[in-house]
């Protein structure tokens, strides 16, 4: 994806653009995704504070079970393995040709992508 700066998000068309139908909604569906997106980056970091507390806590259930319970708000952790994904590098060292694993190779369906960006927010 090219680097984005405020010229090319200057560039964009004003909601203005669309009907007055769409832009109401377009307007608050942008408001709505904005801050969204603060409140997602937040639970992450929520979540990732909370694991290293209950762990220094060692709060853990009779058998095991990392959590906790406020009331009727609880939270439990648990180690999840890696996803296993298939190396192009070891299969060439285990003497899998690059043609073969070209010809392997199998794209799913074509998605869109939507980018949330705000002027002033410079990328880099």
């Amino acid at each position: 994806m090219p680097k984005r700066n405020d010229e090319t998000l200057y560039s964009l068309p004003e909601t203005s653009a669309a009907s007055k139908g769409a832009r109401h909604k377009i307007d608050a569906l942008l408001r709505e995704a904005h801050s969204l997106r603060h409140v997602e980056k937040r639970l992450k970091e929520v979540k990732s504070e909370l694991i290293e507390l209950l762990q220094a806590q060692e709060l853990v259930t009779e058998d095991g079970k990392l959590g906790v319970r406020h009331g009727e708000l609880c939270c439990m952790a648990r180690f999840q393995g890696g996803r296993r994904s298939l190396d192009r590098e070891m299969l060439i060292e285990n003497g899998v040709t690059p043609a073969q694993i070209e010809g392997s190779m199998k794209q799913g369906p074509d998605y869109w992508v939507l980018e949330l960006a705000a002027i002033g927010e410079s990328e880099g």
